[in-house]
């Protein structure tokens, strides 16, 4: 349970301490404890302003009663809205990057939404150029036996079916052999 403060002070006597650092240790335990207790109120009152439950004028009241100056009471709002602001914005780019990737957003769109959260041109490019690498990277090539089914069914012409097999990274010699194994399979038929 919660002990008084003469149940300290005794606590201290009854460990040896004469009364005089009894008292001393008996008052650093107290601006120990509302210390954390002050912490602890401020932020749960800088969580409330940020969700909006009290006004900052309400807040900067609070504040203020628990000791806080009034420089120091403006330094804890900027920093409690700027996390909020950083959050809110860390969660939009997130849902832009998504729909980007996602075929929802062209390039343009995911700019333009990208410039609603005050984003400067250089930021917007980096992101774009990562999005874009990762847009790629998820891209899909038909395999090598797509390719051959599609060529041997006259779907795509010799020069993509070559241009693809490059980029499946077969080297012209072994694409010379499948097409040469394709043309046996076909007089076969």
């Amino acid at each position: 349970g919660i002990i008084d403060r003469e149940q300290v002070y005794r606590t201290y006597l009854d460990l040896g301490y004469n009364e005089e650092k009894a008292e001393w240790l008996t008052r650093f335990t107290e601006m120990q404890n509302s210390e954390t207790d002050r912490d602890l109120t401020k932020a749960e009152i800088l969580s409330s302003y940020s969700k909006a439950i009290i006004g900052q004028g309400e807040c900067r009241e609070m504040l203020s009663e628990l000791g806080y100056s009034e420089d120091e009471v403006g330094i804890l709002i900027s920093m409690k809205e700027y996390t909020t602001v950083k959050e809110i914005k860390d969660r939009e780019e997130k849902r832009i990057r998504k729909f980007f990737l996602a075929g929802v957003y062209t390039e343009n769109q995911a700019i333009n939404e990208l410039g609603k959260l005050d984003l400067v041109g250089a930021e917007q490019e980096s992101l774009m150029k990562l999005w874009d690498s990762e847009k790629l990277a998820k891209l899909k090539s038909p395999t090598k036996k797509e390719l051959d089914t599609l060529f041997t069914n006259k779907i795509i012409e010799e020069h993509i079916y070559i241009q693809e097999m490059r980029n499946l990274g077969y080297t012209q010699k072994y694409i010379d052999w499948y097409l040469a194994l394709i043309a046996i399979a076909g007089a076969e038929e």
